[in-house]
């Protein structure tokens, strides 16, 4: 298995955060901006700039940078306004599910656009595009001069729909075009494998179904398996509730987590009295984040298994979505958690019990991997 560092063209703006889902509601206005006269203001920044500013003003940019700079001004990384493009590759993102062709893309050193991987249950699979391929044109169009972003934005579009792809293919430096239906997409959050008598299940973030998926992949492999490694590297988090569920179906009953708000309330997690039967092992390491954290917490803080790896990212913030209801949303810090132990790992991470340090650019789960190499290790002893 790869490890996997391209940008992927279709999830966008990955969420290093536990996410969780909340209803906007009926909120007081405390009249802020008529209480500093913030209006009038801003009425005299943005005539003044309309007046004399050289090119043309794009009012909606002006006005989404308003929305930005409020969040912004909170002074919180985690915090901020979600426009509709924004909110609407968060939701894909976090749901696992989008309309379009399935490619992953990236920019090389040459600044084009390279097809790095194709989604074995996207529609792109078997239309003979190549990973490899450089990408050239959308629908006719050059896209030189264009962002990724932009090029993704073309490549998706409403299931049923046609787009054509040219490409050129550098080993044959010759062009093609390829007449793709997009159709619903789903992004895998979870990866499986067998190593003689260990299981491997890594779990790349955590998303709507990542759960579901987890405990397909746990039991597809319990049979052939008498240890499990399960790896968060590089995991930068997700939704809060996939990463609970999963400490809940690995762990004995008891405390996995718990969350306190500024107003001091204070909310706990537990995990039931099921739980898996083999011995496991986790990996972490420094991109293993919020999401990551919360299970590398529960399961070093309640002695079920040994972590292994480098220390982790130290995300100990929980954030909320608050739906807009236009399109947009807000993405606000709302808690902080804490391990079982009571301890809040933001700024800190996760020590883990084996720290072992990795070549640059090994791949995972090869012989280079040492980080893996050492869970292996750790799990035939304890089998």
């Amino acid at each position: 298995m790869k490890n996997k560092k391209f940008i992927q063209g279709i999830i966008l703006g990955v969420v290093i955060t536990a996410i969780i889902f909340l209803s906007f509601g009926n909120m007081n206005s405390f009249g802020f901006f008529e209480s500093f006269k913030v209006k009038n203001k801003m009425d005299t920044i943005y005539n003044t700039l309309d007046q004399k500013y050289v090119d043309e003003i794009d009012k909606k940019d002006v006005i989404d940078g308003i929305y930005k700079g409020m969040a912004y001004g909170i002074g919180d990384i985690y915090t901020t306004y979600l426009n509709e493009d924004e909110y609407q590759e968060f939701l894909e993102s976090s749901q696992g599910l989008f309309d379009g062709i399935g490619l992953e893309i990236t920019v090389n050193e040459n600044n084009n656009l390279v097809i790095v991987g194709i989604m074995e249950n996207g529609p792109s699979y078997n239309s003979g595009i190549m990973v490899g391929d450089i990408i050239l044109k959308v629908d006719g169009q050059d896209i030189q001069g264009l962002t990724i972003n932009d090029v993704v934005k073309s490549l998706k579009g409403e299931k049923g729909t046609h787009v054509n792809v040219t490409v050129l293919r550098p080993e044959e430096n010759k062009e093609y075009t390829f007449d793709i239906v997009r159709n619903e997409v789903k992004i895998d959050t979870i990866e499986k494998g067998l190593f003689d008598n260990i299981g491997y299940i890594r779990i790349i973030k955590f998303g709507k179904d990542t759960y579901d998926d987890f405990v397909k992949a746990y039991n597809e492999l319990r049979n052939e398996c008498e240890g499990l490694i399960i790896d968060v590297r590089d995991n930068p988090g997700g939704l809060f509730d996939a990463s609970d569920n999963i400490a809940d179906f690995l762990l004995p009953e008891g405390l996995t987590v718990y969350t306190v708000d500024k107003n001091g309330t204070r909310e706990d997690f537990y995990s039931d009295k099921n739980c898996i039967d083999i011995p496991f092992c986790m990996l972490v390491n420094e991109n293993s984040a919020s999401a990551s954290e919360i299970l590398a917490g529960a399961v070093s803080d309640t002695d079920a298994a040994k972590l292994i790896g480098k220390k982790t990212y130290g995300k100990g913030l929980v954030q909320g979505i608050f739906d807009l209801n236009d399109g947009t949303a807000l993405k606000i810090t709302i808690q902080k958690y804490y391990t079982p132990s009571g301890v809040c790992i933001q700024g800190k991470g996760i020590i883990p019990d084996y720290e072992v340090e990795n070549p640059v650019g090994a791949d995972f789960c090869t012989e280079e991997d040492y980080q893996f190499q050492k869970a292996l290790e750790v799990i035939k002893s304890e089998i």
